[in-house]
């Protein structure tokens, strides 16, 4: 229900509130997704590459993507937001999708490490959505076509990637993303 997300958003210092988060079970037994969590994730890149996560994705992902117009909300201390909220066109997402099935690289360049893409796409044993799951930070299913990986976004904004069709899907349309997929 992100409970956790609203009352991160209230808090004085984002990142402070993210780290008082007790753990609910022993990490790696129940895969969940957890804005905080991310919100501090996007600030120990940040704080390692001396650089807002905007900024580097400006430089290591968008910039060699041809993304040039991310819109990317800031906290109270001025850090992007980790979990999201950030505005793409649905064209770079589509970039995004493109990238990873093609192992990471770009117009000859391996902009994303190929082992990287290899790991973070690799279904999960049991957890969320059997018989997928989450991977590293994308939802990964072996279904009826093969392999599909991709993720969603609030209002009904998803991607999917279809290695073995060669196809890449992207919708912003409206509507919660668990009823568009089947749809598709």
């Amino acid at each position: 229900g992100e409970q956790e997300l609203e009352q991160m958003k209230r808090s004085a210092n984002w990142v402070q509130f993210a780290l008082s988060l007790p753990m609910k079970y022993d990490p790696g037994t129940h895969p969940s997704y957890c804005s905080p969590g991310y919100h501090l994730l996007g600030s120990v890149i940040a704080a390692a590459s001396h650089m807002t996560e905007a900024d580097f994705g400006r430089k290591y992902l968008f910039g060699p993507l041809g993304i040039g117009n991310v819109v990317w909300a800031d906290d109270p201390q001025g850090r992007n937001h980790g979990w999201g909220d950030s505005h793409f066109f649905p064209r770079d997402v589509a970039k995004l999708g493109y990238l990873y099935l093609h192992g990471g690289e770009w117009n000859g360049k391996q902009i994303v490490p190929r082992d990287w893409v290899a790991m973070s796409i690799k279904p999960p044993t049991g957890g969320r959505g059997e018989p997928g799951g989450f991977g590293i930070e994308w939802n990964v299913v072996n279904g009826p076509n093969g392999l599909q990986y991709g993720g969603t976004g609030r209002g009904g904004q998803i991607l999917i990637v279809w290695p073995d069709l060669d196809m890449i899907i992207v919708s912003t349309a409206g509507g919660n993303a668990g009823q568009l997929a089947p749809l598709i």
